[in-house]
């Protein structure tokens, strides 16, 4: 398998309104950050030099785990100083095309065994699409459109450098080397429709939405024959059948709140309401609810679909088991359709069916979202702030 290095390039100029396209924040890091993980991961890329407008600028550096050796560059440096002699290879990227797809990099250093020197292209239509909207002057030769990032050995490279190649060149890599670059040494491959270049805000796509899904599944039983009067989803069901319960003994709660401990992955409800705790004793388990739900919170988990069953041969739940959904919706925030509550029995059968006590069954759709406030947008990303 053929490897290289590659240099992105972030000193690229800014449009009137002061829009950078290297370091807009786009899906909670900045653009160029996306070309970085991208290419990253490519199992090709043996190490990636960062190269930036003015390293006095650099207020901070973290250390970000990203598989590759990370070497910083200024945009005054020469070129190839930070690359190992033992590289064969060199990509140069422009950071203004954070969506390069990680599949092209191969394709490049194929083809680079067999021409010093390759370029991504793509259909003109798309270049004369941006000409318009941003009022840029149109390709001569409409064939083709040179995208990036470029290919080169790395003898093709440091002779473009000896013949007059400088390094604020790279402010626009695919039209500004074109010229120095001889039409005899260097081939083409095809690049990709999602390959594009960002001059302004308009040209950024709408952000992914992450679907994190996850699933809870929660269980709870109780006794009869205590002192507590019965509660079901918060709400009193009269008659003469008391729970045996260190709480109010909702049972159907209990295992609501099993189950978003379960989409949490944070145990059940024991670890974190122990019923030898005398705080809890006699509490109402909608304030356990909700502090369950303060942790749903934290880890920016949203619920989507609640579905229980409620198993007790007696009392009857179907009288009041519209107001347990209305007040389940409430709490949970969910539209009552979101909710379903179902009852049933056991047939006479096991300790429900002997009058002996009532059990409950809890299943949890949710989904993590990501944090809203990461730390990659300071400044140029949380590898470099400006």
């Amino acid at each position: 398998m053929q490897t290289a290095w590659l240099i992105l390039n972030t000193d690229v100029p800014q449009d009137q309104s002061g829009f950078n396209p290297a370091t807009h924040p786009w899906s909670s890091a900045p653009l160029y950050w996306h070309s970085l993980t991208r290419l990253a991961r490519c199992p090709a890329i043996e190490g990636i030099v960062l190269r930036i407008p003015d390293a006095s600028r650099v207020k901070h550096q973290t250390n970000i785990a990203l598989g590759v050796p990370l070497i910083l560059q200024t945009a005054s440096d020469p070129l190839c100083c930070a690359i190992p002699r033992t590289c064969t290879n060199i990509l140069l990227h422009d950071a203004r095309y954070p969506f390069v797809p990680p599949f092209l990099i191969p394709t490049l250093l194929e083809k680079l065994t067999t021409s010093p020197i390759v370029i991504p292209v793509t259909s003109h239509k798309q270049w004369d699409f941006l000409c318009y909207k941003h009022d840029l002057t149109p390709l001569a030769d409409k064939a083709v459109l040179p995208q990036s990032p470029f290919a080169f050995t790395k003898d093709a490279l440091e002779g473009l450098c000896e013949h007059g190649f400088a390094p604020e060149i790279l402010q626009n890599i695919p039209l500004s080397l074109l010229p120095f670059i001889p039409k005899k040494s260097a081939s083409t491959v095809m690049g990709s429709p999602s390959n594009t270049i960002i001059l302004n805000t308009d040209d950024l796509p709408h952000p992914p939405v992450a679907q994190h899904l996850t699933v809870g599944q929660g269980y709870d039983v109780h006794r009869y024959g205590g002192a507590r009067p019965m509660v079901l989803g918060g709400i009193p069901i009269p008659g003469p059948i008391t729970i045996d319960a260190h709480s109010d003994g909702d049972v159907l709660v209990h295992a609501i709140m099993d189950a978003l401990l379960g989409a949490l992955a944070l145990g059940d409800i024991g670890d974190h309401f122990p019923p030898t705790d005398p705080t809890y004793e006699g509490i109402s388990s909608m304030l356990l609810l909700d502090m369950v739900l303060n942790l749903c919170k934290q880890a920016h988990l949203t619920i989507l679909h609640l579905d229980a069953t409620i198993i007790a041969q007696k009392p009857t739940i179907a009288p009041y088991r519209e107001q347990i959904r209305k007040n389940l919706a409430n709490a949970l925030n969910l539209p009552r359709d979101s909710i379903n509550i179902k009852a049933t029995t056991e047939e006479k059968l096991g300790f429900t069916g002997h009058l002996e006590g009532i059990k409950a069954q809890a299943v949890v759709l949710c989904q993590k979202n990501p944090d809203p406030s990461p730390p990659l947008c300071d400044g140029i990303g949380q590898l470099f702030a400006f």
